[in-house]
């Protein structure tokens, strides 16, 4: 998100097709930095949640912003999946899987907090998707 920041977004000189869709997702490595430092500091599991979420939505708050400033029109932003289904957490126990799953909620909540009402921009539930196919896996197969 920060090459974005600091590359295209940030260099009025790239142009935008405003017909265009643009795909913004990431969050995989704010998801396994919180579970580290939770691991470090469990007492500050609150606070390493909140933080993260925040740090999270401000990025993708400003690649928004960025392109909506550049006249995009069309953006689709995925939401953080559920992390706690995969399987480098699942690999680590319940513990993990649950924390996983309580910080990505966390960051998809405050996104979609974020994002309501932005136009043009529309918030793909990644992590409700995640949840009803692992929950649903054979009506998938």
């Amino acid at each position: 998100m920060n090459m974005f920041l600091d590359g295209f977004g940030a260099n009025p000189a790239h142009t935008v097709s405003v017909s265009e869709l643009f795909v913004v997702a990431g969050e995989g490595n704010n998801v396994r930095n919180v579970l580290a430092n939770v691991s470090i500091s469990p007492a500050d599991a609150p606070q390493l949640i909140a933080a993260a979420a925040a740090a999270y939505v401000q990025d993708i708050g400003d690649i928004v912003d960025a392109l909506q400033a550049r006249g995009v029109q069309h953006i689709l932003v995925m939401d953080t999946t559920n992390f706690g289904l995969a399987p480098s957490a699942l690999c680590f126990g319940a513990q993990c899987s649950y924390l996983g799953s309580l910080v990505s909620a966390s960051m998809s909540a405050a996104l979609a907090a974020r994002l309501a009402g932005e136009s043009g921009v529309v918030n793909f539930d990644f992590h409700a998707l995640l949840a009803n196919t692992v929950a649903n896996g054979a009506a998938w197969a």
